[in-house]
């Protein structure tokens, strides 16, 4: 079945709103930007933090900028079918305040990462995330748990 040129415009739509999202929330470190880019009821299923309130969001966003305060997401690729919009990125930064109980390493990463994020009326609802975890810890020299 064909996809609508309604469907296809409000994909495209929704992809571009996560695209801005990333630049003006993860990569410019301004986490008093989500109320522009989240629903008020979004959950994150992140593994790196999960958040099911908004003041959650923002303490894991502000947490994510104290441990790599110099950290980018670099989208390599971008999809869309329905509500969901799918991307993959390449997180990089630097370890320089505490992450997962680990001081800073001074050390620099760079991780491939997928997202999924559910939109609704031009807004997150739901974002579900997979990152090569294992790569980070090696990466910055924190052992396996």
């Amino acid at each position: 079945m064909a996809v609508s040129e309604v469907a296809r415009d409000e994909m495209e739509r929704n992809k571009a709103i996560v695209r801005q999202g990333f630049e003006e929330i993860a990569n410019a470190h301004d986490p008093g930007k989500l109320k522009k880019f989240i629903a008020d009821d979004f959950i994150d299923h992140s593994i790196f933090g999960r958040s099911d309130t908004y003041d959650e969001k923002v303490r894991n966003e502000n947490d994510l900028n104290t441990a790599f305060p110099d950290y980018r997401i670099e989208i390599i690729d971008i999809m869309a079918e329905g509500d969901k919009v799918v991307t993959r990125s390449i997180f990089t930064g630097t370890h320089t305040g505490d992450f997962a109980g680990v001081p800073g390493t001074g050390r620099k990463f760079s991780i491939v990462e997928i997202d999924i994020f559910r939109m609704e009326d031009g807004k997150a609802v739901e974002h579900w995330d997979a990152a090569d975890t294992a790569s980070l810890y090696r990466q910055l020299g924190i052992p396996l748990r």
